[in-house]
């Protein structure tokens, strides 16, 4: 596991006794979860399966709602300003900043999602510094609350875009 402790791997079956319908899984879980879970690793592989893996899947797929739902109430009291957007003003020398791209290129390489969420992760952690004023920990600097609604702006847009594709977090559940 991500502890460097060995893992028995169990297959699911019924004759085990380990086997869950779809519902029983509903029932307890959202489907964003679900979904979230399904998709954290490559469709090729196998899935594992485990409560903790669904319910870690469940706080981050509430960790993404949060996220837009500060967003949203930022820039419900903020008016953006014109000016640089989220590449230009969070990339630094030899280290660009492109989720999108990085996003668009994991869809690419074979719908490679677990790099693909990774792209989604970054986006939600740039977010949850300029909604905090925290920026300065990323890009050396604090930037106007109007520069922040730009940006947070542009964050909204792209993470629509990224939840369309992955059926996670383009809406409120």
């Amino acid at each position: 596991d991500e502890h460097g402790q060995r893992v028995k791997v169990v297959k699911m079956s019924k004759s085990l006794g380990n086997f869950f319908t779809i519902r029983e899984v509903l029932a307890r879980y959202t489907p964003e979860a679900l979904r979230t879970l399904l998709l954290s690793t490559h469709y090729r592989g196998p899935i594992a399966f485990s409560e903790r893996l669904v319910e870690e899947a469940e706080r981050r797929a509430q960790r993404l709602h949060e996220t837009r739902r500060r967003v949203r109430r930022y820039l419900d009291k903020n008016t953006p300003e014109d000016g640089p957007g989220l590449e230009t003003v969070f990339s630094r020398p030899g280290e660009p900043f492109r989720p999108l791209a990085d996003f668009v290129e994991a869809m690419e390489d074979d719908f490679n999602t677990p790099k693909a969420f990774a792209a989604q992760n970054e986006l939600l952690k740039v977010a949850n510094l300029l909604v905090d004023g925290r920026e300065k920990e990323l890009i050396g600097q604090k930037l106007k609350p109007a520069q922040r609604a730009r940006l947070l702006g542009e964050w909204t847009r792209a993470m629509e875009q990224l939840g369309a594709v992955l059926g996670v977090g383009a809406a409120d559940p």
